[in-house]
């Protein structure tokens, strides 16, 4: 996190020499289109092929995931504080994220969130007793505009990244 009395980081130069090939290629995409007056529905298959010398296999991560899981996640998306993280108690992710669901249960939340967590999209820990979660890659992809987060920071001795407050 950097704020405007920082020295901004310098640029990274990168050369065409430095480029390598993907392990992967994606040589056929098949989109099937069912357009409807009242719907449309979207279809996609592709087929991946791995390069021979490829050094690691292809995970995708979230493959497995529920739909209901995935739903949480995006709606946690919009829901994290600017340092991506969030109160985890239940009855608080279940206000947060259906708000306007009063048939969304808290322990299915909770369940979503555990899926979450076992794919490797959030961290949990507590401070002072209570629940919180934390994005696994939040720092990376988001620009922090607050300079305090919402939420306590994940104790030094937690598995979670640690994002500067």
């Amino acid at each position: 996190m950097t704020d405007a009395s920082s020295t901004p980081a310098i640029p990274v130069t990168i050369h065409r020499s430095d480029y390598r090939a993907p392990d992967w290629s994606i040589p056929d995409i098949a989109l099937d289109f069912a357009l409807g007056i009242d719907v449309t529905n979207v279809g996609a298959a592709l087929s991946v092929v791995r390069d021979a010398d490829a050094p690691v296999p292809l995970t995708l991560r979230g493959d497995g995931l529920t739909p209901a899981a995935e739903v949480t996640f995006y709606r946690l998306l919009v829901c994290v504080d600017d340092y991506g993280r969030i109160d985890g108690r239940p009855a608080m992710l279940r206000s947060k994220l259906y708000p306007l669901r009063t048939h969304m249960a808290e322990d299915e939340v909770a369940m979503h969130m555990d899926e979450l967590e076992a794919a490797g999209f959030i961290w949990s820990y507590q401070v002072d007793g209570r629940l919180y979660y934390q994005m696994t890659t939040w720092e990376k992809y988001q620009k922090v505009r607050n300079k305090r987060s919402k939420c306590p920071a994940p104790p030094h001795d937690n598995n979670c990244p640690q994002v500067a407050d």
